[in-house]
């Protein structure tokens, strides 16, 4: 039987591309040094993402295997690197240029869609798996320009509890299972929502001539 892990990933490949290519995540297909306001733009759309995975683990919290999971996130430590970084771009670009205000497309995407396990797990694959790349961005970061980054070297930290995720996620599968029917396709169906999600508040922060 194929894993659940291989599944996603097949089965997100093409959100995961259109991702890459949607404004501003599409900076890093360059190699140019990053723009500050599209940094900036990058930071304030993951902070909202974030923010709304913690909302979604939150009103789970009576289920002791998400909590459990959740830990592996560092959520605290990861919204509060996005806040400083955020800050200090604020205050090098003119007033006002970086609060551009994100309207919640959450439920547009997960319409219909109960907050169940599935949905949290999905959103933790996706933000675990975002964080497999940090070290390379970081690197790059830190080679091509002084932008901050606070927020990668917290993600980079997260990747380190990668495998650990993996591995208890298969441990508790058939608990899952038992609790939410069709939990391997209701992942796949809420990781590719999630995408969806982001590059809805990536759109939101394009530019009228990007």
């Amino acid at each position: 039987m194929q894993s659940v892990f291989t599944a996603l990933k097949q089965g997100t490949h093409s959100q995961h591309v259109a991702l890459e290519n949607t404004y501003p995540f599409s900076l890093y297909q360059t190699n140019s040094a990053p723009d500050k306001a599209v940094y900036l733009d990058i930071l304030n759309v993951m902070l909202h993402f974030h923010k709304q995975v913690g909302v979604v683990i939150e009103v789970l919290n009576t289920h002791s295997d998400i909590v459990s999971l959740a830990q592996l996130l560092n959520q605290t430590s990861v919204v509060a690197a996005l806040e400083a970084d955020i800050k200090h771009l604020e205050a090098e670009l003119d007033a006002g240029v970086g609060k551009k205000e994100l309207h919640s497309v959450f439920n547009q995407e997960f319409i219909n869609v109960e907050n169940t396990p599935s949905v949290a797990l999905s959103a933790m694959y996706v933000w675990l798996g975002s964080s497999m790349g940090a070290n390379v961005l970081l690197r790059r970061l830190k080679s091509t320009s002084e932008l901050p980054v606070n927020y990668y070297s917290a993600m980079a930290e997260c990747a380190r509890a990668w495998v650990e995720f993996k591995q208890q996620v298969d441990s508790l599968l058939p608990s899952f299972a038992a609790q939410e029917d069709n939990i391997h396709s209701n992942m796949l169906e809420n990781a590719n929502r999630w995408f969806a999600f982001l590059i809805c508040l990536g759109e939101q922060v394009t530019p009228a001539e990007a």
